[in-house]
């Protein structure tokens, strides 16, 4: 069993146009499509790609109360310093 989960965009046609590789051929396969449209806000990403979504430092800094935590010292690698040569 597999499960594949995309999103399309429905032609002008009203219809959703799908090409699903099967195991074997002539064979049968039964499928189950759960279709559920997609509204304007779910598309959108709370953040983009390289920032925390709104708030989310204000709400997580100092959330470790625990004194006995240690952060351990950070390669330069691991950084988002250049890296000298």
């Amino acid at each position: 069993m597999k499960t594949i989960e995309t999103m399309q965009i429905a032609g002008s046609d009203k219809l959703l146009h799908r090409t699903i590789p099967v195991d074997e051929p002539t064979r049968k396969y039964r499928m189950v499509i759960v279709l559920v449209a997609e509204s304007e806000e779910q598309g959108k990403s709370p953040c983009d790609e390289r920032s925390w979504p709104e708030g989310y430092v204000d709400r997580t800094y100092g959330s470790i109360q625990d004194e006995s935590f240690f952060r351990y010292p950070q390669c330069d690698r691991c950084l988002d310093k250049p890296q000298s040569t």
